[in-house]
């Protein structure tokens, strides 16, 4: 059967393999990092490749959506990959070295990032044949069958950058918003591909919104959360993403990364303003309670003497799943019941992430916050619950990862069924997210892009017993909700909102 991925990094590890686009990696290559295996062995490989051209190529993806991104300025600054550039010969130190130092912009860095993706539709180096089915998209209307076909998206606002002081200035935002519509444009331009989708923010801050904390491998004071919700530029931005005329397409917003009080602001904003527009989060879990009941799994908010980015650290006690031996994660870069409200409410979509971590699997670390958007009613050291002395450790297996996987699921479905208009039907708006090369620690039953396949052999004999466990009732034939959930329900969103006739009118 066919596969689709909403959110997938199909040249990552390639990209680093070189300074300029020549030097780099084909897409379609491979890269193995021998650190990888001592490292991370007991993970499952976050350095080398999860989903080059040829891992998804094998895992017969027929619909990916690709993120351009522009490596920010703290993960070669960090300490690990300072290591991982000393030790490896598959990493380009020049590369690393131009990204800390900014002598390559952001903007130089996404349209290096573009033509270096485009290398997937060219044979290979050693002249094997199949990247030719790659087929990069502008609308729904190129779909080609039985191609690999590429949607664009875009992780982070920060690729349309040359510095922060792009925001401070009247032509400073007007160049940032240039940008943007070239990239929105219904007639294609040389050099300016269509983007679909767009993280206001990723893991480092901007200057555009607060962003959700999100790192669990790599340190840096960068990835710690600063502000607070939407800056004014960032209001600007995103009216410039979302507006459509006769020249331009709007980008659909991906709240995946943005902090909480971030999501709430904008859903208001496109409430108000942009309605027709749906939301997303494409590589998401699920904390498995509402805003309002967060502080309820608080065990400590804590504020560190020594802490020059003034952040609280907040411990949470993790809410137990539907399913049985399952967990979720309660931190606030996963899905409140608002967040799932407002993305299915909207026409939106949710692609649950392959993470570990991120689908509740294993222990958790503290979550570092802004100060400005740590939950409200709670002072900073003091304790709230104690952990239960007879919760068990997990296991990390991947009969055990499925069962996270399906706990997430069924939740998506739970709170949708509380939704009185529309009426949601939520099988048919999730998809998979897996976030491959996104330097996850995969979950042990899908490790790769070869491996999509065991997600169906998974659902195939696991689902109704699984479903009938949760007490959730299977609307149609598993064959169908299988079939939905891993191809058709990514398909049938892109045909309603990626055509170049019907949306929007």
């Amino acid at each position: 059967m066919p596969f689709a991925d909403f959110h997938v990094h199909g040249n990552f590890k390639t990209f680093f393999t070189g300074y300029s686009v020549e030097e780099k990696a084909h897409p379609w290559e491979e890269v193995k990092i021998g650190i990888d295996f001592f490292l991370f062995k007991s993970t499952n490989r976050v350095l080398s490749s999860q989903s080059c051209f040829r891992q998804l190529f094998d895992g017969d993806i027929r619909l990916g959506v690709v993120p351009l991104y522009s490596t920010e300025h703290a993960f070669p600054d960090s300490f690990l990959l300072k290591v991982v550039d000393f030790f490896s010969k598959k990493i380009s130190g020049k590369l690393f070295r131009a990204i800390r130092k900014n002598s390559i912009t952001y903007w130089q860095q996404l349209d290096d990032c573009y033509k270096h993706l485009l290398r997937a539709r060219d044979p290979q180096r050693d002249g094997s044949s199949g990247p030719e089915i790659v087929n990069f998209t502008r609308t729904y209307e190129d779909f080609k069958e039985g191609a690999m076909n590429i949607v664009l998206s875009m992780e982070g606002a920060h690729c349309f950058l040359d510095s922060a002081d792009d925001v401070v200035t009247p032509a400073g935002m007007d160049k940032l918003i240039g940008r943007i519509r070239s990239y929105k444009l219904r007639q294609s331009a040389e050099g300016y591909p269509r983007v679909f989708i767009l993280n206001i923010t990723h893991l480092t801050q901007v200057p555009f919104c607060n962003h959700a904390f999100g790192m669990k491998l790599i340190s840096h004071k960068e990835f710690i959360p600063q502000g607070r919700a939407i800056s004014p530029a960032g209001y600007k931005l995103i009216e410039a993403v979302l507006a459509y005329d006769k020249e331009h397409f709007p980008m659909i917003v991906d709240i995946k990364h943005m902090s909480v009080e971030s999501r709430k602001e904008f859903y208001a904003y496109r409430r108000l303003h942009y309605p027709e527009i749906p939301v997303i989060a494409s590589h998401a879990g699920c904390t498995g309670i509402s805003m309002e009941n967060a502080i309820d799994y608080i065990e400590e908010i804590n504020a560190p003497v020594f802490n020059k980015r003034k952040c609280n650290l907040v411990t949470y006690r993790k809410p137990m799943g539907i399913l049985p031996g399952t967990e979720f994660n309660p931190w606030s870069i996963n899905l409140y019941d608002e967040d799932i409200v407002e993305i299915l409410s909207s026409g939106g979509i949710i692609g649950i992430s392959l993470d570990q971590r991120i689908i509740g699997c294993g222990k958790i670390a503290r979550e570092k916050m802004s100060k400005a958007e740590t939950f409200s009613g709670i002072k900073p050291d003091r304790p709230l619950l104690g952990r239960d002395p007879g919760e068990g450790a997990l296991i990390p297996d991947a009969e055990l990862h499925f069962r996270h996987f399906c706990n997430t699921l069924f939740h998506i479905v739970k709170v949708s069924s509380r939704i009185a208009r529309p009426v949601v039907n939520a099988w048919e708006r999730v998809v998979i997210g897996s976030d491959f090369d996104g330097l996850i620690d995969a979950v042990d039953f899908c490790i790769n892009g070869c491996q999509y396949r065991n997600i169906a052999v998974y659902l195939e004999e696991k689902l109704p017993a699984l479903a009938a466990e949760a007490d959730v009732t299977l609307p149609d034939t598993p064959e169908k909700l299988i079939n939905g959930l891993l191809y058709e329900n990514a398909r049938s969103f892109i045909e309603k909102y990626y055509s170049a006739n019907s949306f929007p009118a």
